[in-house]
């Protein structure tokens, strides 16, 4: 049994002490790795428009100073804590353009996972199958929230530190300060960054009963690392009952199975395949590997017990979505899959451990897949940028904007934007001389019948108050105006109103030059409104109990 043993912890320090060529090569294939990221990341953020999402951020980060962000966020204007913005804020000052700057931390937080994810694995394998794990990261969703001006990406890199931290702990207790800040700046730039906790109580609980040896410092940074959100709740509870009756997004089964796949699938319940499997094949190494270890002195009980913990951790971030989707089912708050993102960090590094015992040839072959299909994904910005046509969509996206225009003033209508989601990313893109108003539309009783959901009016209501949208009440508007053009793109969901305006009788005319995709209807309103109805309105009440949020709507 002791030579057993003996050769187990040896095969565990060669995999954790490679020789010095092989450790060069491996730094230089990483930073091969991040200057490649890098510089795709960056094509994209210039090439990519704005969505919905992003211009939220762009317009709560463009307010004057910390005070009105806050206010505004008090109001519900978008869902995320005060100091994210504060951040996007920093970034676009380190560049002229809009799309880079306020896309440049997700940059840096992927440039974290991939780093942090490579530093934890290198620790405990071989140089090969740690970069395996990290690139696995490029064939995630985590590429393509590289280049997104909302906080996910940042904040799985804060994840993927906190991690790092953890593991360090047992060489030096200082590290439990690096634990605290890096899952208390996580919680500063997303709320649902709490669904990691979980994943570090059973590691370090898997530590205690391991090896019997309580923790004190690390249970501290944990309880710490979780103070901002007791910093941000009265923000987050306002949050919840101003969007909370009808949220959009609502935590099921059907989400739980579809988020596997989306963050870790290739096909229909891949995802969830690949957890089952993995999950699987790591409980048999931890059993096999560290239950030898552990046996043989008090020593080996505390790589074993270390072991388990990170192994623990690992798989309690790869099944992070079960965590998120029961939280979201018995909170009833909204729920959508990338507040799940940090399960990648689970899957990568459950691709490390595992890769580690398959031959060279196989962890080569496999870096290369991971590699080939990041740079794949990303060769359309290449090319682009190469013949000089990087920012043909921006342009593309103010041109609609533009001939929209131009149609309403030569029809002499006014322009109304069907979908919300549209209608907040061309407000952004009209070109600066370009003449008119676009409006878009709010009814939030017919909101719940066609979308089952009235965030999105919601949202541009409160959005209204601090940028220079037109958000209209349907019926003040149809009294003025008994005629006017719909832009739509007819692809359901948000994109409801044609339909509405043709079950209320009216008349819903399609235009010459309308397309497959992008459709713009005449609507003459045949509707008798004996009385306009008051706008939908937000408001703030001071009673005398103190500050409270009234849920603010005055609905018609």
């Amino acid at each position: 049994m002791s030579s057993v043993t003996a050769q187990l912890r040896s095969a565990i320090e060669r995999r954790a002490s490679p020789n010095v060529a092989g450790r060069r090569f491996s730094v230089v294939l990483l930073f091969f790795v991040l200057i490649l990221v890098g510089i795709f990341s960056a094509l994209q953020a210039v090439r990519r428009p704005f969505w919905y999402d992003e211009i939220c951020t762009v317009t709560i980060s463009r307010l004057p100073n910390m005070p009105a962000i806050w206010d505004a966020l008090d109001n519900g204007a978008d869902g995320n804590p005060p100091p994210y913005y504060a951040v996007a804020r920093l970034a676009r000052r380190l560049t002229t353009d809009d799309h880079l700057g306020y896309r440049l931390p997700s940059i840096v937080g992927a440039w974290a996972v991939i780093l942090c994810t490579y530093l934890i694995l290198c620790r405990r394998l071989d140089r090969l199958s740690a970069l395996t794990g990290a690139v696995f990261v490029l064939a995630t969703p985590m590429a393509a929230y590289a280049t997104e001006a909302r906080p996910y990406a940042l904040m799985v890199g804060c994840a993927a530190g906190a991690i790092l931290a953890w593991q360090r702990i047992a060489d030096r207790r200082m590290y439990s300060i690096v634990l605290a800040l890096m899952l208390a700046a996580a919680l500063c730039l997303h709320y649902y960054a709490i669904l990691i906790w979980p994943a570090f109580i059973l590691g370090e609980a898997a530590v205690l009963i391991a090896a019997r040896r309580f923790r004190p410092y690390v249970w501290a940074a944990l309880l710490v690392g979780a103070t901002p959100l007791v910093v941000f709740a009265p923000m987050l509870f306002r949050l919840r009952q101003y969007y909370g009756a009808h949220i959009w997004a609502r935590a099921s089964i059907r989400q739980l199975v579809s988020s596997f796949d989306l963050l870790l699938g290739i096909g229909a319940h891949s995802g969830l395949v690949f957890a089952v499997a993995s999950s699987g094949a790591l409980m048999y190494w931890i059993y096999s590997k560290t239950g030898a270890v552990s046996r043989s002195d008090e020593n080996g009980a505390t790589t074993s017990s270390t072991l388990v913990g990170e192994f623990t951790i690992a798989l309690g971030f790869l099944w992070l979505p079960v965590v998120a989707t029961a939280a979201g089912m018995i909170s009833r708050g909204g729920m959508t899959t990338r507040y799940m993102l940090p399960a990648v960090l689970g899957g990568s590094l459950v691709v490390g451990y595992l890769t580690s015992h398959a031959v060279a040839r196989v962890k080569v072959l496999l870096l290369l897949v991971f590699l080939a299909n990041y740079a794949l994904s990303s060769g359309g910005s290449v090319r682009r940028a190469v013949f000089g046509s990087l920012l043909d969509e921006r342009a593309g996206a103010a041109r609609e904007v533009a001939a929209i225009l131009d149609r309403s003033r030569e029809l002499r209508l006014p322009a109304v934007v069907s979908s919300g989601m549209d209608y907040l990313p061309m407000v952004y893109y009209k070109p600066p001389d370009a003449s008119g108003q676009l409006y878009v539309l709010s009814d939030a009783q017919a909101a719940l019948k066609f979308a089952n959901s009235d965030s999105l009016e919601l949202g541009l209501l409160v959005l209204s108050r601090y940028s220079k949208l037109q958000v209209e009440n349907y019926r003040n508007f149809a009294s003025k105006h008994r005629e006017f053009l719909l832009f739509s793109r007819g692809r359901g969901g948000h994109d409801w109103w044609p339909e509405r305006l043709a079950q209320d009788g009216d008349s819903v005319i399609l235009l010459e030059g309308s397309t497959a995709d992008i459709k713009l209807y005449k609507v003459v309103v045949n509707s008798d409104f004996e009385q306009a109805q008051p706008a939908v309105v937000l408001r703030k009440a001071t009673p005398a109990g103190g500050k409270h949020f009234d849920n603010g709507i005055d609905r018609p």
